[in-house]
């Protein structure tokens, strides 16, 4: 619904279409990914006979997000290929999630990106000259290392 696009009047791009999207936080999904890290690399062997491996990956939503990240990235290269329109991708928590799809899309439309040179040049210019911040989501910030 475009009343849900935040700082932006549709009305001023007559030959755009807005698509809002729903996604998760940065917070949910970090802890989508520590549930999933903790059924990989369990402390302890499961015991529960019904919370085995497979129903711990399930219950850490974490394929849900990729599934839905992967929806999106098909949706822009749908756009781009199949309809021959411009994209202009710009999540609200876009630090990540941005740059998750349109390297995704890339990766999908151009078998460059899918070669190791590709791979780092999508590296460099999608991720490092958009400012992610791989230290801090990575946690290795200069409080974590002292």
């Amino acid at each position: 619904e475009k009343s849900q696009m935040k700082g932006v009047k549709a009305d001023q791009f007559p030959k755009c279409d807005f698509i809002p999207v729903d996604f998760v936080e940065v917070r949910h999904m970090k802890a989508s990914f520590k549930k999933l890290m903790r059924a990989c690399v369990p402390s302890a062997p499961f015991t529960d006979p019904n919370m085995g491996f497979l129903k711990a990956v399930e219950e850490s939503e974490w394929l849900q997000q990729i599934s839905h990240l992967l929806q999106l990235s098909g949706a822009a290269v749908d756009l781009l290929d199949m309809q021959g329109a411009s994209v202009l991708v710009s999540l609200e928590d876009g630090w990540d999630v941005t740059s998750q799809v349109v390297s995704l899309a890339q990766v999908l439309l151009d078998p460059y990106y899918r070669t190791v040179d590709g791979f780092r040049v999508l590296i460099e210019k999608e991720w490092l000259a958009f400012g992610h911040r791989f230290s801090h989501r990575c946690n290795h910030t200069q409080a974590s290392q002292g």
